[in-house]
This record gives structure tokens, C-alpha cells and sequence, in this order.
């Protein structure tokens, strides 16, 4: 396969079979934190391997494996890969999300510029280790609501906004772009 395809395929299958998290959480020392997560699992340690060669080969990552045995019986057993750095964090979006259509692509967007507004770009540059700035509150505020399960999110899939569609915008910004803003288009 090429590069290319490499990447087309990794970019469904974590539509389909990954996460790509901001996420908030407090440190023992009270401090706040806002992490960055990406995740795929797969049954199959053959689509792993494969995924955890690519992310060497194309992107210098090494993601952590870890095996997840079910709870129940009648479940099998599943492979987890993680990246949490923020430097492979943005290597991987920078790589795939391109690729990517879904809301997944909009939050791996969010995720790029959080990082960059951070200084992270490479495992060689310098984490600014200061206080979380009002656009990146906001960027996490944004990846936040589209992570959510629940009310909010049905929205998308009801029938009475069967004529919204979810828009990127050029400055990652996602909105919900309805018939009236389809129509201006034309």
C-alpha cells in the first residue's frame, strides 16, 4: 500500500474504531489540566500491529498497547492503543485527520490548534508551561460538546434536523449549517 492509502485507512478506521479526546481533569497538587487522548481498539491483533507499524513507520510514534479482557463471556477479548503525549497527539493529526470527514475530524482540528497554541508541534519543542489561555478554555469548551453523549448531540440525527448538515469551516470552528445557509451558497 502507499502512504496515502496507509493514511486513508487509518483515518476511517479511527472514525469507525477510535476516540480523539481533550479532555479536563485536576492534579493531586490541585492544578487544572487539559489533556490530549487518542485511542483505537480492535479484537484483531493483526489490525493492530498494522496500525502500530504505520504510526512508527510514517509518524516516529510508538503507541501504548494494552489488552482489554471482557467482563462478559459472550464478549472478546480487545486491544487498546493509546498515544497521550502532546507531541505524537499532534504527529497523528497532523497525519490523519486530513483524511477524516466526520465529527471526529472536526475535534482532531481542535485538537491541532490547542496543541499549537501550546507550542507543540515535534517531541523537541518546548511545552509552554504557563496558565491554560481564554482560546484554549474555549477550544476545549468546543471538542467538549462535540464528545458529548446525550441531548445535546441527538440533535444531529433527529428527523426535524434531517436538513442541517455539519460544516467545517476554515478556521476549524464547527457549526450547523441549515437550508436558508444552503441556499446563500448557491
Amino acid at each position: 500500500m502507499s502512504v496515502t492509502n496507509d493514511l486513508f485507512w487509518l483515518a476511517g478506521f479511527t472514525e469507525a474504531d477510535g476516540s480523539i479526546c481533550i479532555h479536563r481533569y485536576n492534579r493531586e497538587n490541585g492544578s487544572e489540566r487539559i489533556a490530549t487522548t487518542i485511542v483505537l481498539t480492535n479484537c484483531d491483533p493483526n489490525i493492530i500491529n498494522a496500525i502500530d507499524a504505520m504510526t512508527r513507520k510514517y509518524m516516529d510514534i510508538k503507541m501504548y498497547v494494552v489488552e482489554r479482557r471482557p467482563d462478559k463471556k459472550n464478549h472478546a477479548k480487545n486491544y487498546q492503543l493509546t498515544i497521550t503525549s502532546y507531541a505524537d497527539c499532534y504527529k497523528f493529526c497532523k497525519m490523519v485527520v486530513p483524511y477524516m470527514r466526520g465529527t471526529k475530524r472536526a475535534i482532531g482540528c481542535l485538537m491541532m490548534r490547542f496543541l499549537e497554541s501550546r507550542g507543540v508541534k515535534t517531541k523537541e519543542s518546548k511545552m509552554i508551561r504557563q496558565p491554560y489561555t481564554t482560546t484554549e478554555k474555549n477550544i476545549y469548551k468546543q471538542a467538549k460538546q462535540l464528545q458529548q453523549r446525550g441531548v445535546d448531540k441527538k440533535l444531529l440525527h433527529t428527523s426535524e434536523t434531517a436538513s442541517k448538515t455539519l460544516l467545517i469551516r476554515s478556521d476549524d470552528t464547527v457549526r450547523a449549517r441549515d437550508e436558508s445557509t444552503r441556499d446563500e451558497q448557491k
